[in-house]
């Protein structure tokens, strides 16, 4: 995402992307300009709302442009694991779905 704020609604901006889990990689000033450039990678799944929610945080004062930047191998876990970040997300994915939240063992497809 690229982010055009002013200088006072950065820590703002910088808190909302901490709460999506992303990530700044660079930061510039506009020449000539008050406003304040900030780039940052953010994951797709976190990236709903994004847009809506900068604005009520820095009160329309940041301005997002969003864009598919590159793909990551996603984390790896323990799906046997209940409290395990891989096992919350492929549960959450199967419930949306309308699937039971835990994976069948083979033998019910064989």
């Amino acid at each position: 995402a690229e982010i055009t704020t002013t200088q006072k609604t950065v820590p703002s901006v910088y808190a909302l992307l901490e709460r999506r889990h992303g990530y700044v990689f660079s930061e510039d000033q506009r020449l000539g300009t008050p406003l304040i450039l900030i780039k940052a990678y953010m994951p797709v799944r976190h990236a709903s709302n994004f847009a809506e929610e900068l604005r009520y945080e820095t009160q329309g004062q940041a301005f997002p442009l969003c864009s598919v930047h590159h793909f990551q191998t996603m984390m790896e876990g323990d799906m046997n694991n209940l409290y395990d970040d891989m096992y919350q997300l492929v549960s959450s994915i199967r419930t949306r779905k309308g699937l039971s939240p835990t994976i069948p063992p083979l033998a019910t497809y064989l």
